[in-house]
């Protein structure tokens, strides 16, 4: 089976921005589509492109690859798609979306092209069920599980009359391996092959099932120098001497943790779990570990909410208990009024942590992080 040259991907959200930076990663160029914007014909896409430029955990190999990554709105280049021998689907989950956009397909595409949806809610027979049998036989679901590139597993769903060399042709995609699986002959389960590479695919009771049944073939991304996390992943970096200094100076740094810095953070680990930590982080990427006690600023300490969350037993800042209108107005990041000394207060109602307040001789700044305040109650 011929290997896919001209690829596009339809949908600019998580999954199909991810799809379309793998398919980069792997050195292919790729067409990017979605919707036009009234103010941007391809602001969306220009959008999609920032977002995986500024993703953590790192969507891209290396950003010279969003290079590789062509843009275009369905309503102006929708004949650019006459040109592609495989198109990925990923648009928002609703079946008659999908459909009229698989019309829309049928009378543009070539008819060698593959057609393939991210979907995975809706049953292939329903996607295909008012197409003609010549683009149901090109027509898949190629399931991606987020995050893309480091989500090795890909799901591959056929339809009754989708030809089985699709297999094949998938996994003619750079690092793409099938998943062999053992199955009991007493499940009576058919598998199957496809006849170039032998990969192998399930019919789960098809006997059993009005339609097609259930069909499955299973890959997964083998490990290559585009999907390897090892390079982004937590570093064990020590403190540096300032840091060390400025910390210890405000609270007692007990001997039971390892302190490192991560991302101007400073990082507290328990020194009983360091093998096992150092273990994991030679396999997965990791993005967040231990206790975030703050970060050092100078000479000042900025604890972090995280801090006001744990348990950590010697905190050196006084407690400021409030009443339930200046919690609510605190969890809205609104204006607070507090009586107290000058400095770092943790605000408790109750006697429930809700987070930090540094009280100045003319004003208080709230530290409730704005992401979680509340926006109405």
């Amino acid at each position: 089976m011929p290997e896919f040259k001209q690829i596009a991907v339809i949908g600019a959200g998580t999954m199909g921005s991810g799809i379309a930076a793998q398919i980069a990663n792997a050195g292919n160029k790729v067409l990017l589509m979605d919707l036009p914007r009234d103010d941007d014909p391809i602001g969306v896409l220009k959008d999609a492109k920032k977002r995986l430029l500024k993703s953590d955990p790192p969507a891209l190999v290396h950003k010279s690859r969003i290079d590789l990554i062509e843009v275009g709105n369905i309503r102006d280049d929708f004949d650019k798609l006459a040109n592609c021998d495989w198109i990925v689907e990923a648009i928002v989950e609703r079946l008659d979306i999908k459909k009229e956009l698989y019309k829309r397909l049928n009378e543009v595409i070539n008819p060698n092209c593959v057609v393939t949806s991210n979907t995975s809610t809706i049953p292939i027979s329903l996607l295909v069920e008012d197409m003609p049998e010549d683009f149901q036989k090109r027509f898949a679901i190629t399931h991606y599980f987020n995050p893309v590139r480091y989500m090795r597993l890909l799901e591959l769903v056929r339809g009754a009359n989708t030809d089985e060399k699709i297999m094949d042709q998938i996994a003619n995609l750079p690092g793409m391996v099938n998943v062999k699986i053992t199955v009991p002959p007493s499940w009576n389960i058919i598998s199957c092959e496809s006849p170039e590479h032998q990969c192998q695919g399930f019919r789960f009771y098809p006997d059993k099932i009005k339609g097609e049944g259930f069909f499955i073939s299973v890959f997964k991304k083998e490990t290559t120098s585009y999907s390897n996390t090892s390079a982004d992943t937590f570093k064990f970096i020590p403190l540096s001497k300032n840091e060390l200094s400025v910390a210890k100076s405000f609270f007692e740094l007990p001997a039971t943790h390892q302190y490192l810095s991560h991302q101007n953070s400073m990082i507290a680990i328990p020194i009983l779990f360091e093998a096992s930590i150092l273990s994991i982080l030679s396999h997965l990427y990791v993005k967040k570990l231990g206790l975030d006690l703050g970060a050092v600023k100078g000479k000042d300490f900025i604890p972090s909410h995280a801090l006001a969350m744990s348990y950590w037993s010697n905190l050196p800042f006084a407690t400021l208990e409030v009443d339930t209108q200046t919690a609510l107005n605190y969890l809205r990041r609104a204006d607070v009024k507090l009586d107290g000394n000058v400095g770092w207060h943790l605000i408790k109602h109750h006697g429930i942590a809700l987070g930090w307040a540094k009280l100045l001789p003319n004003r208080v700044n709230n530290y409730y992080p704005n992401e979680w305040r509340i926006l109405n109650y």
